[in-house]
């Protein structure tokens, strides 16, 4: 019997196609954990959309971006290392027909703490007013993170 946690790719795939649809908001605050058997299969992605020649590496940076061959686009970020803990894939907008996500959001599929999550706007969140919908938070306000520290939201 297959482990529920191991996402196949297509699994992930369908879910960015399906479900990413514009009904999330971005938040750098947002706190969770993947299970690091997640992540080859987010690598396979990535894989595939450079062997399509969709995105392409930047080594020069040293920090793991990436960047779509279609200027137009927004960045692909990828980090496997630094500050942010863990690995993170960030995927840019209409890319592939992976994300259908109006600009100017962008949704993570994976990442561990600190990286920030897609969350489905009438999320919660905790703030010094109190509860407050994701999609009503904006640039500059307080929120609290999982384990109860203020953080300002940045992006």
């Amino acid at each position: 019997m297959e482990n529920n946690l191991d996402l196949k790719q297509s699994q992930i795939e369908q879910w960015v196609a399906e479900e990413a649809t514009g009904a999330f908001n971005y938040t750098k605050v947002m706190d969770g954990q993947i299970p690091p058997n997640l992540y080859p299969h987010l690598r396979t992605i990535l894989k595939r959309l450079k062997e399509k020649g969709v995105v392409y590496p930047v080594p020069s940076r040293g920090d793991g971006w990436w960047r779509p061959a279609d200027n137009t686009l927004e960045e692909l970020q990828w980090w496997e290392s630094g500050e942010i803990e863990g690995d993170n894939l960030i995927l840019p907008l209409n890319i592939n027909n992976f994300c259908i996500i109006p600009r100017p959001s962008m949704v993570v599929i994976a990442g561990k703490y600190n990286a920030g999550k897609a969350l489905r706007n009438g999320t919660p969140v905790l703030t010094p007013d109190g509860w407050v919908n994701i999609e009503d938070i904006k640039f500059g306000d307080t929120v609290y993170t999982q384990q109860g520290n203020e953080s300002a939201v940045i992006g």
